[in-house]
């Protein structure tokens, strides 16, 4: 067994499971780069489509996306990988830029390409991803992909000379997980496969055939996610949380931009 991250086989299983009672998951710590992963039979085990519909998905933003879609000046041809949000797509396109998209949850990816838009149910491992990009947006692939490395490969085979990838995702000591430790709704079924350290992240993309690994200072995209949908036993732990959410999202969620040659 090795850690899916950065491909060590210095690793130790953690004693508890994470994840509700009835449907508990064994995980791994990777003593070299600390990322957290999952072991056992789920480790391997590719999502099917009623999985991913069952995903936690971030609410679409279109004040967030046009936001996004002013910082993205010089940019040709754009990637949604992972979550296809019909919001983004239509603030990129009104920029002028031409933006396809790959989402492996059919009951959001079919609605969407019925309309017009360019999107493609399935991940980029599976060929998902048609044509050459100068911006791949990752954002809810690389901790449920049984194979992140192969997923992360056919998106830096899809980036144009000088392309980038913006990938997000929750981080292994994230202040999230610290909280709410092995109830935290991602280790919910379907449960998370990796929740990656930075280390592990750069790592996983350098084996992934990116040159370039840098940590972004932009805010994720995945802030809109609802972490008060936990369960408490008190109205006063709500409201705390209410108050901390914008430090929830700066460090629960791993930002980082890899980029090619």
């Amino acid at each position: 067994m090795r850690c899916p991250a950065c491909d060590s086989p210095e690793i130790r299983e953690l004693p508890e499971p994470f994840g509700p009672r009835e449907a508990p998951v064994p995980y791994a710590r990777c003593l070299a780069c600390a990322s957290l992963f999952a072991v056992g039979a789920l480790a391997a085990h590719a999502l099917g489509a009623h999985d991913w519909t069952r995903v936690p998905r971030p609410a679409p933003h279109s004040r967030q996306a046009w936001r996004i879609a002013r910082m993205l000046r010089g940019v040709g041809d754009v990637a949604l990988v992972g979550r296809a949000d019909a919001a983004l797509m239509a603030a990129l396109a009104k920029r002028g830029l031409r933006v396809s998209a790959c989402d492996p949850n059919g009951d959001i990816a079919l609605p969407l390409s019925k309309s017009g838009l360019s999107v493609f149910v399935g991940t980029p491992g599976a060929g998902a991803l048609a044509g050459e990009f100068d911006l791949a947006i990752v954002e809810g692939l690389v901790e449920y992909a049984a194979h992140p490395v192969e997923e992360l490969a056919a998106i830096r085979r899809a980036l144009r000379p000088g392309g980038r990838a913006r990938i997000e995702t929750p981080q292994a000591d994230g202040l999230a997980l610290q909280q709410h430790g092995a109830d935290f709704f991602l280790f919910a079924p379907p449960a998370a496969r990796l929740l990656p350290s930075f280390d592990g992240l750069a790592k996983l993309c350098a084996r992934a055939g990116f040159e370039f690994v840098t940590r972004s200072d932009a805010p994720p995209r995945s802030g809109s996610w609802h972490f008060r949908t936990q369960t408490y036993s008190r109205s006063w732990v709500r409201v705390l949380e209410r108050a901390i959410d914008p430090l929830y999202r700066d460090r629960s969620v791993l930002v980082v931009t890899a980029s090619v040659r």
